[in-house]
């Protein structure tokens, strides 16, 4: 993909070459993919870790069961005991508030 897009670049930059915009061209194909995510950014969906590490574990579940609507609500559940356990064994905390110092 990255390479693909470096070629294209390149192609229509030599294509103008002649002109003075050339190079407006080339930054405003370069900024496409970015632009195209911020517009389409608000639609993606919050991760499950993301909320449940924010506190919010019942719409993580939820979002577990809609990425994976074949699961029981058993399986759900256990996927976010899961990640609850991940995150606090990442932390290094144990699940025990930490102040900013430490």
């Amino acid at each position: 993909g990255i390479v693909l897009g470096y070629m294209t670049q390149r192609a229509l930059v030599l294509g103008l070459s002649s002109r003075e915009v050339s190079w407006r061209i080339a930054m405003g194909l370069s900024a496409l993919p970015s632009l195209l995510f911020c517009l389409l950014a608000p639609w993606l969906p919050e991760t499950p870790r993301w909320l449940i590490v924010a506190g919010r574990p019942t719409q993580g579940a939820l979002v577990v069961s809609q990425m994976h609507p074949s699961f029981t609500e058993a399986h759900v559940q256990q996927l976010v005991r899961e990640i609850e356990a991940d995150v606090k064994a990442a932390d290094g905390s144990g699940g025990r508030e930490l102040a900013w110092s430490e």
